[in-house]
C-alpha cells in the first residue's frame, strides 16, 4: 500500500498495520470459538487496497502534500475496515455463513496444500530476500544465497520429523531456540561481527527506533472529500467479498488441521468486531490467520494466550520500536515458516494418498496446481467446479427408479368395486408403474426415459398403454 508517492509514509503505515494486528488479535483471541486463534491484517485484501490507494492518490491535486496523501489513504482504510466489520457482523448475526459447509472436503484440502506451498515460498523469501519460484531459480542456487536458505530448509525437515514423532508442547520452542543458538554458534566460528551480519542480510533488522504510533488528526480527516470513496465502491465491495470467502476458508482449514469444530457465524462476529476496532484508528482490514492459528496448535499452544501475547508484542513494537527483533536471525524465522509449509504439503500431498479416494486426491492436486499457477480464489473456484462435475457424474449413477410395478399387482389406494378389481387384475399389465427417488436431472432423466422406452417396446403379455411415475420420494 505504502509504495511510490506514499513510500515516505512507510513508517506510519507500519504503525497502522501494527495497531490493526493488535486490535484484531486481542478481540479474536477473547471472542473466537477456537482458543488458539490469531487474527492479523491479511495480504489478500491489502493487494486490492494498494490499487484503491494508488487511484485515490492519482485523483488528488498535483500540489498535494505527503500529509494529505496519507490522510486520503487513512480515510480509505477507515471506510474499508468499518464496512467490512459491519458486513461480517450482519453475516454472523443472520447466520448466513453456513453455505461454506457445502464446499467439498477435497477443495479445503487443496486450499491447505496451496497454503503450504505459499508458506514455503514465503519462508525462502524471508531468508534469501527472493521467494522460491522458477524465475528466481538461478539466483537462489548461487552458493552465497543457497548457504542462507539451504540449512534452514534442512532444519525445517528435521523439525517436521521430530514433530511427527513427538507431540510435546516444548518441542517447537526448544527447536526454535536451538536454531538461534546454532546460527550464532556458526557465526561466532566464522568471526563475523553483528554489523556484518546485518549488512549481509542475515538478521531481521534494522527497524525504525522509537514509537511507531501517531494519533490520527481526526479534525483534518473530517475535512476530506469523502465522495472519493464513491468511485471505489466496486473495489471496496471486492475487498469485502474477498475477506468473507478467505475468512470462511481459513476457518474451515483450521477446523481440518486442528481437528476442532468452530462456529462460523461466531467467527464472523468476532472478526467483525476486530475490524471495527481497527477501522476506528485506520487499521487495515484482516481476519483470522490460518497459518498462525494452526502453528500455535501444532506446537502444542492452544490457549487464548497465543492471540493475547501476539497482541501484546504488536503493542510493544508499536510503542517502543523493535530494536530487539533486529537481532533475530532470518534463518531461524524462515525455518519456522518452512516447517509449517512442509507440514501442510506432507499432510495433503503425501499422507492424503493413503487415506483419500483417488478421485478426491486428484482433485486436491488439481486445486494445488491452480493455487500455485493462478492464485487462491482461482484455485478454489476451479476446485468447486471440478467437484460439481464429479458430484453430478457420481450422483447420476444412483438408480432413480426405486422399484417397478405392474397394475396387475399394485392397485390404487382407492377402495374399488369387485368389477373394477377384476378388470385391473386381468388388464393391469397395460399399466407400468415406476416409484422414483432422489433428484431427477440430466443423466438420470435420460436413463429413466430409456428404461420406459424399453418397457414399452418390450415383449409382454400385454402392451403398455399407461406409464405412472410416482414422485413421492423425489426431492427435485
Amino acid at each position: 500500500i505504502f509504495t511510490g508517492d506514499l513510500s515516505a509514509s512507510l513508517s506510519d503505515g507500519i504503525g497502522l498495520m501494527l495497531f490493526s494486528a493488535f486490535a484484531m488479535s486481542a478481540v479474536v483471541a477473547l471472542a473466537s470459538s477456537f482458543s488458539g486463534a490469531v487474527a492479523i491484517p491479511q495480504e489478500c485484501p491489502a493487494a486490492v487496497l494498494a490499487v484503491v490507494a494508488a487511484s485515490a492518490i492519482a485523483n488528488l491535486p498535483n500540489h498535494a502534500t505527503r500529509e494529505e496523501m496519507f490522510l486520503a489513504v487513512a480515510a480509505i482504510l477507515i471506510a474499508t475496515s468499518l464496512l467490512t466489520g459491519l458486513f461480517f457482523l450482519l453475516m454472523g448475526a443472520f447466520r448466513l455463513s453456513n453455505f461454506i459447509r457445502f464446499i467439498p472436503y477435497p477443495v479445503i484440502g487443496g486450499f491447505l496444500a496451496g497454503t503450504g506451498w505459499l508458506l514455503i515460498q514465503a519462508g525462502v523469501g524471508v531468508i534469501a530476500g527472493t521467494p522460491l519460484s522458477l524465475e528466481h531459480t538461478a539466483h537462489l542456487v548461487r552458493p552465497e544465497v543457497l548457504a542462507k536458505w539451504g540449512p534452514a530448509m534442512l532444519f525445517a525437515m528435521v523439525m517436521l520429523l521430530v514433530r511427527r514423532r513427538c507431540n510435546h508442547f516444548l518441542v517447537m520452542p526448544g527447536m526454535t531456540l536451538l536454531a538461534v543458538l546454532l546460527f550464532y554458534g556458526a557465526m561466532l566460528l566464522s568471526g563475523a561481527s553483528m554489523a556484518e551480519l546485518s549488512e549481509q542480510g542475515w538478521l531481521l533488522g534494522p527497524f525504525p527506533e522509537g514509537s511507531l504510533w501517531k494519533p490520527l488528526p481526526y479534525g483534518e480527516l473530517a475535512g476530506l472529500d469523502w465522495n472519493m470513496l464513491l468511485g471505489e465502491t466496486v473495489n471496496i465491495g471486492t475487498i469485502m467479498l474477498l475477506c468473507l470467502i478467505s475468512l470462511l476458508l481459513s476457518v474451515s482449514g483450521i477446523e481440518l488441521a486442528a481437528k476442532h469444530e468452530m462456529d462460523l457465524n461466531h467467527e464472523l462476529k468476532a472478526s467483525g468486531l476486530g475490524n471495527i476496532l481497527a477501522g476506528l484508528f485506520a487499521g487495515p482490514v484482516g481476519y483470522v490467520s490460518l497459518s498462525l492459528s494452526v502453528m500455535g496448535n501444532k506446537i502444542g499452544a492452544s490457549s487464548r494466550l497465543v492471540g493475547l501475547v501476539t497482541a501484546a508484542c504488536c503493542v510493544v513494537v508499536l510503542l517502543y520500536g523493535a530494536p530487539l527483533l533486529s537481532w533475530f536471525p532470518k534463518p531461524a524465522l524462515g525455518s519456522l515458516i518452512l516447517f509449517m509449509g512442509l507440514a501442510f504439503l506432507v499432510e495433503w500431498v503425501f499422507d492424503a494418498w493413503f487415506r483419500m479416494p483417488r478421485t478426491d486426491y486428484c482433485l486436491v492436486l488439481l486445486i494445488f496446481g491452480f493455487v500455485i499457477g493462478l492464485g487462491f480464489l482461482e484455485g478454489v473456484a476451479a476446485g468447486i467446479c471440478a467437484a460439481g462435475v464429479i458430484f453430478i457424474t457420481e450422483y447420476s449413477r444412483i438408480k432413480v427408479v426405486k422399484y417397478e410395478l405392474s397394475g396387475e399387482h399394485f392397485h390404487s389406494n382407492v377402495e374399488r368395486s369387485v368389477t373394477e378389481r377384476r378388470i385391473l387384475s386381468e388388464q393391469g399389465g397395460q399399466i407400468h408403474i415406476l416409484k422414483l427417488q432422489g433428484f431427477v436431472f440430466f443423466g438420470t432423466a435420460s436413463k429413466l426415459l430409456d428404461r420406459v422406452r424399453k418397457r414399452v417396446a418390450g415383449e409382454g403379455s400385454q402392451h403398455v398403454r399407461f406409464v405412472v411415475l410416482d414422485f413421492g420420494q423425489v426431492s427435485g
